[in-house]
């Protein structure tokens, strides 16, 4: 599967910025960042296309320093799982692309390959892409919440030692409503 999301003014206009999703990407890191783009263009598209304008508020992201590693070296500025198997990367212009295979245009690589299994996905942006779509996927990314697959999913055996499973129980309907307080009980006396 691979989806490429380009910002042009006119179909026959030059490429303005472009993000490349390829692989296996999470369904969760996709709609996270279609669902940005689509707010950001609705609310101030000027922004999105030119980058003019107020961009939206930025937060500090967080992660779990147990679990990455900063990277800084050959022109590159990132971090990698302390497992190796995903990486956070952003390239300056006047170097080459981390990826052997990558499309030199990315200056941003958020990827998963874990070892003996080759790449399983990556989202890549070219440099003008706009910060927020980088937020949104890199937040996705660092974030320590699980993902959640049905139980009939299909995981490549390569994958298997990798994944730690656990079920989880879903309500068959929605919650009960709260129960408004009872009658208040009368006081105690004490006895004479």
């Amino acid at each position: 599967m691979h989806l490429s999301v380009q910002a042009r003014t006119a179909a026959d206009a030059p490429l303005r910025w472009q993000a490349e999703i390829g692989g296996s990407a999470p369904a969760e890191f996709v709609a996270h960042l279609l669902t940005e783009l689509a707010r950001e263009l609705r609310d101030d598209p000027d922004h999105v296309l030119y980058g003019i304008g107020a961009a939206p508020q930025s937060e500090l992201l967080a992660f779990n320093a147990q679990q990455w590693d900063g990277v800084r070296r050959d022109g590159l500025d990132g971090l990698l799982s302390r497992d190796g198997h995903a990486a956070v990367i952003y390239r300056s212009p006047d170097t080459h692309p981390p990826l052997a295979a990558s499309d030199p245009s990315l200056a941003w690589h958020i990827a998963a390959f874990p070892e003996g299994v080759g790449p399983l996905w990556a989202i890549g942006f070219t440099e003008h892409v706009p910060q927020f779509l980088v937020r949104a996927t890199v937040a996705d990314m660092l974030s320590a919440e699980p993902l959640a697959r049905p139980a009939a999913a299909r995981l490549p055996a390569a994958l298997a030692p990798l994944v730690t499973t656990s079920r989880i129980t879903i309500p068959d309907g929605p919650p009960a409503p709260p129960q408004p307080p009872g009658p208040a009980a009368p006081p105690r006396s004490r006895g004479h």
